[in-house]
């Protein structure tokens, strides 16, 4: 039997769950919508059900640069986010995005080695760190995408060591 797409009460997980609900939080809103009578109630969305509150790789990416919440359509046109003009501009603290039908995605980027992205992004379940190569995202549409604020001063990500 496949779980539920959404999180259930006494169990354990980590991380934000993935969320296209109008609920759309970060970290710390995530954490205060937890004593919501509502928070273990699911959301549906046609026929999936999901958590009522998250949110989404857009979502995840607008909390993360501090923007307006966005979708992958409107994050290119939000003033604070400047396209880069190839993916070898990509730098720890930019994101992609690829508005390609049936792709719509966008992901923050954490380290590049070479030609090999290192990722995290909001995926159904929960957010992921993932790993991309410079041609699979090119084959795919991605931009790179930077919030002006920081200019060459990209933020460390920190990351979870043992």
């Amino acid at each position: 039997m496949k779980s539920p797409d959404y999180f259930k009460a006494g169990q354990t997980y980590t991380g934000i769950p993935y969320t296209q609900s109008p609920n759309q939080v970060d970290d710390i809103k995530f954490i205060n919508s937890m004593n919501n009578s509502d928070f273990y109630d699911p959301y549906f969305n046609s026929s999936k059900s999901m958590s009522k509150y998250g949110n989404d790789c857009s979502g995840f990416v607008s909390f993360v640069f501090y923007t307006d919440r966005h979708t992958t359509w409107s994050l290119v046109d939000d003033p604070k986010i400047t396209k880069l003009a190839t993916l070898d501009d990509v730098q720890p603290g930019d994101a992609v995005v690829t508005n390609q039908p049936g792709i719509e995605h966008t992901f923050i980027i954490y380290n590049v080695i070479g030609k090999t992205f290192y990722c995290y992004e909001q995926t159904p379940k929960l957010a992921l760190a993932t790993v991309h190569s410079k041609n699979d995202l090119l084959n795919k549409g991605y931009i790179g995408i930077r919030n002006k604020d920081w200019g060459n001063m990209i933020p460390t990500l920190q990351t979870e060591t043992n």
